[in-house]
């Protein structure tokens, strides 16, 4: 579960600039005992985002992530900038390809509908693949017998693998 981190924010307001985007949160996450941190700022368009998004990657990788002493946390950073306007393909491929300090996600049409935390935890945790229920017995058994219709024979009616091989093997004499 995603908990705000104020010390991670405390060390961003020795920031300058920070004043431009005092509307970010960082959130912390525990994962095998190693915190992942994720930083978000809600855009209102485009424009914003182009004017903001260096100057938040720079002063994370200045002020927090080089205070981060444990090497696979130090890499494990993301920032979301949440932008409520539509952000054109090309801009979202810039940011979102610059791996300098942490990886970045631009969410475009941000609505606010969901809280921040449920969004983030949601693209970042839950990957939503849905089990597939395969009977593989039945279908190891059809394949096994479009080559070998012995062998199934032997299978279905014995149970210790044993006896199935020693048969397999006098029947393949």
């Amino acid at each position: 579960m995603l908990e705000i981190d104020e010390k991670a924010l405390s060390l961003l307001e020795k920031s300058s600039r920070f004043d431009k985007y005092s509307n970010i949160t960082c959130w912390k996450e525990e994962h095998n005992s190693l915190p992942i941190y994720i930083f978000s700022i809600e855009l209102d368009k485009e424009n914003d985002l182009e004017n903001i998004w260096e100057k938040v990657n720079n002063d994370i990788a200045l002020y927090f992530q080089s205070e981060i002493e444990n090497e696979v946390s130090r890499w494990n950073i993301y920032i979301f900038f949440l932008v409520k306007g539509n952000v054109r393909p090309i801009i979202k491929y810039k940011i979102e390809q610059d791996k300098y300090c942490a990886r970045k996600i631009v969410l475009d049409n941000y609505m606010h509908q969901e809280n921040i935390s449920e969004c983030i935890e949601k693209r970042l945790f839950r990957l939503g693949i849905q089990e597939e229920v395969i009977n593989n017995e039945e279908s190891l058994l059809e394949k096994i017998s479009q080559k070998n219709g012995e062998l199934v024979k032997i299978i279905k009616l014995n149970s210790d693998i044993k006896i199935i091989a020693q048969q397999y093997l006098e029947v393949q004499k």
